[in-house]
């Protein structure tokens, strides 16, 4: 111990043997699946639910902007937006406000479909609420 008190430890950095084999596996794993275009992949699916959900609500002044890996919603009316996130939140899904909402390797088939329903269910209980103000 007398040594370690003498001698600065960085305990930020210090297991660089750790994160140099990770990183190592990780440069392995991308020669041998096309990560970039899994990603593209996987957001146009995210992307096209939050769309199909968008069109069978029939809510306005909503877009998608962006790429597919990386899209966002546009809400034409920001308190909208916050009460939207709030609904989809309610229903297990988070998404970002304003850019960007990513795609990730683990959003499997069985995620599309859970953003799809939260984000129908979103839009729809928000036009419900807008009707009952009206």
């Amino acid at each position: 111990m007398e040594a370690a008190r003498r001698t600065w430890i960085s305990s930020t950095l210090a297991g660089e043997t750790v994160a140099l084999a990770a990183a190592g596996a990780v440069l392995d794993w991308h020669e041998s699946v096309d990560v970039c275009e899994q990603l593209a992949s996987i957001g146009k699916a995210m992307r096209d639910a939050v769309s199909a959900a968008i069109t069978a609500s029939g809510v306005s002044g909503v877009s998608i902007d962006g790429i597919d890996p990386m899209w966002f919603l546009r809400f034409a009316n920001p308190h909208r937006e916050t009460r939207f996130l709030e609904l989809a939140t309610s229903h297990g899904v988070l998404f970002k406000r304003g850019p960007y909402n990513f795609a990730a390797m683990a959003h499997d088939e069985e995620t599309i479909t859970e953003i799809e329903s939260a984000a129908s269910a979103a839009f729809v209980e928000l036009l419900e609420e807008e009707q009952g103000r009206a």
